[in-house]
C-alpha cells in the first residue's frame, strides 16, 4: 500500500501520513472493519479506500458513509453494483459474449452474469433493492421491459459511481 501511495501521491512521505488526521481516522476505521471480516473482496475494498482517501479530496462525512457501505453491503452486492455500473465492461472483462436482444430487462443480463441467482430471484431482488435504498443505483427493480441499449445502460447513480471509485 505504501508503494502505491508513493507512486500516486506527489511529495509522499510516511511522516506526512502520520500527521494527517484524516488518514489516521480512515486507517482506524478500515482496520476495525478488517478485523471483523475475512472476505478477500471486502479487504481489498478497505485497502483501496485507505489509498483513495489520500489521493482524492473526499469529505469526512462521505468517507465515513463509504466505509459504512463497505461494511453493510455483501460482497455479492458490491459485485452487482460494479456490474450495473457498466454491463458491457463486465462482459468484456469476463470473456462473455454479449447477446443481442430486441427487448428485455436488465435482470436477464444480471442472471447471465450471475447464474447462481437464477435459483433465488427473491434474493436477487433483495440485493438490488438494497443498492437502490442506499442510493447507489437509480432503479428499484431490474424487471422492466426495455430496448437492448436500455438493458446494457449503466444503472449507477453519481453517488454509486463515487463509491465504486472509492473502493
Amino acid at each position: 500500500m505504501l508503494n502505491e501511495l508513493n507512486e500516486k501521491v506527489e511529495n509522499f512521505s510516511i511522516d506526512n501520513l502520520i500527521s494527517n488526521e484524516k488518514f489516521v481516522t480512515c486507517l482506524i476505521e478500515a482496520s476495525q472493519l478488517a478485523i471483523k471480516n475475512h472476505q478477500e473482496e471486502k479487504l481489498k475494498c478497505l485497502k483501496n479506500a485507505i489509498v483513495n482517501t489520500i489521493i482524492f479530496d473526499i469529505s469526512d462525512d462521505k468517507s465515513k458513509l463509504f466505509f459504512y457501505l463497505v461494511d453493510e453491503l455483501s460482497c455479492m452486492q458490491i459485485s452487482i453494483l460494479k456490474f450495473l455500473d457498466d454491463p458491457n465492461e463486465y462482459y468484456i472483462r469476463n470473456g462473455m459474449e454479449r447477446k443481442s436482444y430486441h427487448m428485455g430487462s436488465p435482470s436477464i443480463l444480471l442472471l447471465e452474469a450471475y447464474p447462481m441467482l437464477n435459483d433465488d430471484k427473491e434474493y436477487m431482488n433483495k440485493l438490488v433493492k438494497d443498492l437502490y435504498s442506499n442510493r447507489l443505483i437509480n432503479t428499484e427493480s431490474l424487471n422492466t421491459l426495455m430496448t437492448e441499449s436500455g438493458m446494457y445502460a449503466s444503472r449507477t447513480t453519481k453517488f454509486g459511481k463515487e463509491f465504486i471509485s472509492f473502493i
